[in-house]
């Protein structure tokens, strides 16, 4: 009857914990990078992206291998409609470093980009290595 009587409160607590969805950008490369998330002009109000008024959001990362910006976007995992709707508001996503320039300006490349990064247990997170 204890075990009972620790077992159900233990499986309620950690049945009711969902993962934070996060989006982790890691630069592993040797130069600095840039990773940008523009925004749509008319959803500045409205885009989990936007951190104050502008509709850029612009992360210089050095490149050191603990070199690392995380975004977080509540609780739950990174399902496709999640995605979908985390960009839907996005114009396009862009990592620039000295060697290489990728601009991912398509909502359908960029929901599948990010889909195909998922990691953790339930997809929590979403990992962009820089290399």
């Amino acid at each position: 009857m204890r075990i009972v009587c620790f077992l159900l409160p233990a499986f309620f607590l950690l049945a009711a914990c969902d993962p934070a969805r996060r989006i982790e950008m890691k630069n592993q490369s040797n130069d600095t990078a840039q990773v940008v998330w523009k925004s749509k002009k008319d959803s500045i109000g409205f885009n989990p992206f936007v951190l104050n008024n502008s509709n850029e959001l612009r992360f210089v990362i050095p490149p050191h291998k603990n070199s690392q910006v995380k975004l977080s976007f509540g609780m739950g995992s990174w399902t496709p409609e999640e995605v979908t709707k985390a960009i839907h508001r996005l114009d396009y996503f862009e990592i620039i470093t000295p060697s290489q320039n990728l601009k991912i300006d398509s909502l359908p490349r960029l929901r599948d980009y990010l889909l195909a990064r998922r990691k953790g247990i339930g997809s929590a997170r979403i990992e962009i290595v820089i290399e």
